[in-house]
């Protein structure tokens, strides 16, 4: 049958005591973000934005001149959403995409500033979708972010900074025979 993935994640993610004290599911995806809202074990609210980690990622291909491939992989490997939180002389190598052989080298404290740039807007655009809620005031046990962009070291940290709640990364629970 067909189930809406934001109640479909909140199973998997989300213990019954958030979803009774009022929480906040975002999943960050490729090119969307879904917010969903639940309190006393109910779907209150859910909404989407036109942002994700593809944004991320054409940033970083764009400013870095890399190509989008080269850029995702950075992202992944080394991303980081703190910028303090890196080595300020911590230097990454990629190849340079007109030769493919000359090495590039770029710091990874610039890589971590590109992508807190563009998170703290993604969560800026979250901020005013709870606002438009009318449910801000009920969520007591905070944000959980999943997807495949909450992999970002530092995201959850982000995003309590900008949203004012805490936050953690949802990991699915209670699946049994899956290593």
């Amino acid at each position: 049958s067909i189930v809406l993935q934001s109640l479909a994640s909140s199973l998997s993610v989300l213990t019954p005591r958030e979803r009774e004290l009022g929480v906040v599911l975002v999943d960050i995806g490729g090119g969307t973000s879904d917010i969903a809202i639940f309190h006393n074990h109910t779907l209150q609210h859910i909404s989407e934005i036109a942002m994700g980690g593809d944004i991320i990622t054409a940033d970083i291909s764009k400013i870095l001149h890399t190509t989008p491939h080269d850029a995702e992989n950075l992202k992944k490997r080394f991303g980081q959403a703190v910028p303090f939180q890196v080595d300020a002389d911590e230097l990454l190598e990629l190849r340079n995409p007109a030769s493919g052989r000359k090495r590039i080298q770029h710091s990874r404290r610039q890589l971590a500033e590109i992508i807190e740039a563009r998170v703290e807007e993604i969560f800026l655009e979250i901020q005013k979708k709870i606002n438009m809620s009318g449910c801000g005031d009920r969520i007591y046990a905070g944000i959980v972010l999943t997807g495949g962009t909450a992999l970002l070291e530092g995201i959850d940290t982000v995003a309590e900074r900008i949203l004012n709640y805490p936050c953690r990364i949802g990991r699915p629970m209670g699946l049994l025979g899956m290593t």
